[in-house]
């Protein structure tokens, strides 16, 4: 009687791919992985119908046109994408991202060889784009007023480093998209109040702003941001030298739902207006001081409860009196 050897188990290799694999591609596989995965199968198209997010950023220069293009073709429900530093990024990748992921809704595009025709091509196929990041590139002011006019659902817009853009596209990007929840605009030093007070009266949904380093910026945009964007959960203002404590006074009283704020060089600060934002925000978790001390959750919450303790034992407490106690934290 002949001995049965026993039947080796495979690896069910596509099984493990379409279960674990595919909804989380970028952690799992590098991108060149993945161009041979596609390479060495002929009929794997249905593992790659649930990918929604693909990581092709700057360790993936290597990749060829061709083998982008059919890793695109292969990915038709795609939704967000990030080609951060690509520097072959042409009018035919876009065509080809159009014709293969129609429901791709954010991109990001950091330092990119961007030209307005490009960025123009991109918001004309994709008006329904509802992230977008630019920041590290020579993008204009008409690259961005292309983008407002086209893709009127944007939420989050990350124009960080872009020295050439002016309050004329903010402007314009405020008028077109309402929605807007997030900007990045750090380093745009050619901003003035003008730009962001357009924003907050038309954008009133924001929750993050980043204007660390527009040394144009005063008290007028904060105090717009304020009393407009009373959702605000996040506001950089690093390096913004002219700020006093008016601008904390107003997020103080409009801005309760404050998770983290940025103060950091902003040397016209009292620790009783910082005091006076403790108290009223109390879902603080993060703030930077303007000598660049970070304050966690914890102490914040313990800086907190002092300052209330302190106030609850002065029958008739002054002004001044939160600078004392939060200033004695500080100095632990």
């Amino acid at each position: 009687m002949e001995s049965t050897q026993p039947q080796e188990t495979s690896t069910d290799w596509e099984d493990i791919f379409r279960r674990v694999v595919a909804k989380n591609l970028p952690p799992f596989l590098e991108a060149l992985d993945i161009i041979r995965f596609i390479q060495s199968s002929q009929d794997n198209q249905e593992l790659f119908q649930s990918v929604e997010t693909l990581n092709l950023s700057k360790k993936h220069q290597n990749i060829t046109f061709q083998e982008l293009v059919n890793l695109l073709s292969k990915c038709p429900n795609l939704e967000s994408i990030d080609l951060s530093s690509f520097k072959q990024l042409t009018h035919e990748i876009i065509e080809e991202l159009t014709k293969n992921c129609p429901k791709l809704h954010s991109i990001k595009l950091s330092n990119c060889p961007l030209t307005t025709a490009l960025l123009k091509q991109l918001a004309e196929n994709f008006p329904g784009l509802k992230s977008i990041d630019l920041k590290w590139s020579n993008i204009t002011n008409q690259a961005i007023i292309e983008l407002a006019k086209n893709c009127k659902n944007l939420e989050l817009v990350d124009l960080s480093n872009c020295p050439d853009i002016t309050d004329q596209a903010i402007i314009e990007l405020s008028k077109n998209c309402p929605n807007l929840q997030s900007i990045k605009l750090s380093n745009c030093s050619n901003l003035t109040d003008q730009a962001i007070i357009e924003l907050a009266k038309n954008c009133k949904n924001l929750k993050l702003v980043d204007l660390s380093t527009c040394p144009a910026i005063t008290n007028q945009t904060i105090m717009a941001l304020a009393e407009n964007c009373k959702n605000l959960k996040s506001i950089k203002l690093s390096n913004c030298i002219t700020i006093t404590d008016q601008a904390i006074m107003a997020l103080a009283e409009n801005c309760q739902n404050l998770e983290l704020v940025d103060f950091s060089r902003c040397r016209n600060l009292s620790f009783d207006a910082l005091g006076q934002l403790i108290l009223e925000c109390p879902n603080l978790k993060r703030i930077v001081m303007p000598d660049s001390l970070v304050l966690n959750e914890e102490y914040i919450k313990g800086a907190r409860e002092d300052i209330e303790k302190q106030k609850k034992q002065t029958p008739n407490p002054t002004p001044a009196e939160p600078t004392t106690e939060l200033s004695a934290w500080i100095s632990l």
